[in-house]
């Protein structure tokens, strides 16, 4: 138990020696509660083992905050909206905030219920100003929309550490 009492924001990032680059899903919490999570890797250039992921030093390292810390927040499943400049695969949502002087270091990780591994792009930040930024998401598995997001129960989790 990690003493919550509410759902915490998970952040995270999967670490290793080799071949990281190749998987998906790292950044990505299942099931969220109070309790707990799970991470599901998948291995891009064919199957893994548990035994050949540690043989790579592969590792999480993840954080949790208090829903509602002070810069942070939740863009909801249902406020995803396509993205269709190179194709059908994409989603985006833009987060605003104010208060800040600068823009801000940015942190954010994806959370679900299902069809989140073949996600990318939840951990990176577009364009951070002192107002807000923009995150995309790619979806791997063919063509995505906001209702798809909203079935997964996708959210963003994101936190603003002012300069």
């Amino acid at each position: 138990s990690f003493g919550f009492t509410e759902t915490p924001m998970y952040f995270f990032s999967l670490l290793g020696t080799s071949n990281v680059l190749y998987t998906r899903g790292a950044n990505i919490a299942y099931g969220p509660t109070a309790t707990g999570f799970r991470i599901y890797v998948q291995y891009k250039n064919g199957p893994i083992t548990p035994e050949q992921a540690n043989a790579w030093n592969w590792s999480a390292s993840w954080l949790a905050v208090e829903a509602g810390a002070p810069n942070s927040g939740i863009i909801q499943a249902t406020d995803w909206q396509q993205y269709t400049r190179w194709g059908n695969n994409q989603l985006y949502a833009d987060v605003q905030f104010s208060g800040l002087q600068n823009a801000p270091l940015v942190f954010s990780a994806l959370t679900c219920t299902s069809n989140g591994l073949y996600t990318t792009g939840a951990g990176i930040i577009y364009n951070p100003t002192a107002d807000g930024f923009r995150c995309y998401l790619n979806y791997d598995n063919g063509a995505v929309s906001p209702q798809i997001a909203q079935d997964g129960q996708w959210t963003l989790n994101w936190i603003a550490i002012p300069q």
